[in-house]
């Protein structure tokens, strides 16, 4: 039996890395073992990603979103016509942050404050799998990782910045997300990740870098103590 590609228990069930309702292209999916328990959980923050990127300005207005958009709005006007019904959109909006903002008439706007952590989570999910599918090694996910998010014109900045930094080609998954990944021998365990969702998102992932980093410069500075003690005793 093989073992789930995120905890390590045995799968019963196969996962898609990316979710399906995120993918333009179903035919190019990424699949790993999973266990039931873990499918459950990642399902979860795959509605939040997908439901983030449906509603969030930068994306809103895309067409590979659209017929989740036209679904999110029929499902709540349905909560508001003359037979009310609360369906599963009415249910997700319920979920994130809201408030209101003036425009700039003056006018109070409503808007949805995204839950950041959970952002990441999803996030931290997909960079799970995806390192499992490509060097069929499990991440630990109580180990460090460290997310770096960007959209609209400071996307752009940095993902003319940011990209070239990762070498190798770029990885085009179901078109909807492109991405890269590096790892050095010398920083076992360690890996960087730039992934950009819909080409207007983009996300800088290290995981157990720092840590590892840390871990080589005591490794530097306790052989440089060695080798400066052997010359003084020489001496």
């Amino acid at each position: 039996m093989d073992s789930c590609g995120y905890c390590g228990e045995p799968a019963n069930t196969v996962d898609h890395v990316v979710a399906s309702t995120l993918l333009v292209d179903k035919g190019t999916s990424v699949q790993i073992p999973a266990c039931s328990k873990c499918n459950g959980e990642k399902s979860k923050e795959d509605v939040y990603l997908r439901d983030m990127f449906t509603i969030r300005s930068e994306t809103a207005g895309l067409p590979e979103l659209a017929p989740h958009g036209e679904a999110m709005k029929r499902s709540i006007d349905r909560a508001f016509g003359p037979s009310p019904r609360i369906g599963p959109a009415v249910s997700i909006l319920k979920t994130f942050k809201h408030g209101h903002v003036l425009g700039p008439m003056g006018e109070r706007r409503a808007y949805v404050e995204l839950d950041a952590a959970r952002l990441n989570e999803g996030v931290k999910w997909i960079v799970r799998g995806l390192h499992y599918h490509h060097f069929k090694a499990i991440l630990d996910p109580t180990k460090q990782f460290d997310f770096y998010a960007y959209q609209g014109q400071e996307n752009n900045l940095r993902y003319d910045l940011l990209w070239p930094t990762i070498p190798g080609p770029d990885i085009t998954l179901g078109g909807c997300l492109r991405y890269k990944v590096r790892c050095f021998a010398e920083l076992p365990g360690s890996s960087q990740w730039l992934l950009a969702f819909y080409n207007h998102v983009l996300f800088f992932v290290e995981f157990n870098w720092q840590p590892a980093v840390d871990a080589i410069e005591a490794l530097v500075q306790a052989r440089e103590g060695r080798e400066g003690t052997a010359r003084l005793t020489s001496e």
